[in-house]
C-alpha cells in the first residue's frame, strides 16, 4: 500500500550499488557521495558541493580532499575550481526554477478546488481569503496563468481605498 512520502527525499535507485562507479568506492566515499546527496536536496544547491563545504560531510571521514579526488576519478562528482558538481543530480531531481513551479501549480490547483468544494454554486463567495471568489468579484479572468494570490492582494487593495 502506497503511503505519502512524509517530507523532502533524495531519490535513489536500488540499482545504486551495481553502478560500476560505485563498485570500486572506499566506503568513506560512499558515504559522503550520499551526504553530498542529501545535503544538496536539503540545501538547494542543485547538485553542487561547494568545497569549502567539504568539512560538513566529512563527519568520522578522515582526509575528504582524498574522498573529493576519489569521487572525481570515479566520474560521480564533477570538478570545478571552488565546487564539485554531482553527476546525474538533476536526472532525478528537480532544479529550483522547476521546483517553484511544481509547487505554485500545486497551491493553485488546491485552492481551485477548495474553491469548488466550499464556494462554487453554493452562495458562498469569501473574498477575503479566496482568490477565485475575489476574481469573481472583480471581473478577473481566472486562465491557465492566474495567480490567486494576486486576486486576493487586488481584493485588499480596493477595500481599502
Amino acid at each position: 500500500m502506497a503511503r505519502k512520502i512524509p517530507g523532502p527525499y533524495v531519490p535513489m535507485s536500488i540499482h545504486f550499488d551495481r553502478d560500476p562507479a560505485v563498485l570500486g568506492l572506499s566506503l568513506a566515499a560512499e558515504t559522503v557521495y550520499q551526504r553530498a546527496l542529501r545535503w544538496s536536496k536539503e540545501t538547494r544547491t542543485g547538485g553542487v558541493v561547494p568545497k569549502d563545504c567539504l568539512v560538513m560531510l566529512s563527519r568520522r571521514v578522515p582526509n575528504i580532499k582524498a574522498v573529493a579526488t576519489e569521487l572525481v576519478a570515479a566520474g560521480l562528482w564533477g570538478d570545478e575550481a571552488k565546487f564539485h558538481t554531482i553527476r546525474s543530480f538533476h536526472k532525478w531531481n528537480m532544479d529550483e526554477g522547476d521546483f517553484e513551479e511544481y509547487t505554485t501549480e500545486k497551491s493553485r490547483a488546491g485552492a481551485l478546488g477548495s474553491h469548488k468544494r466550499w464556494h462554487a454554486g453554493r452562495d458562498k463567495s469569501l473574498p477575503d481569503s479566496c482568490g477565485y471568489c475575489a476574481a469573481d468579484r472583480l471581473g478577473l479572468d481566472v486562465g491557465d496563468d492566474f495567480d490567486p494570490a494576486a486576486a486576493l492582494n487586488a481584493w485588499a487593495d480596493k477595500a481599502d481605498r
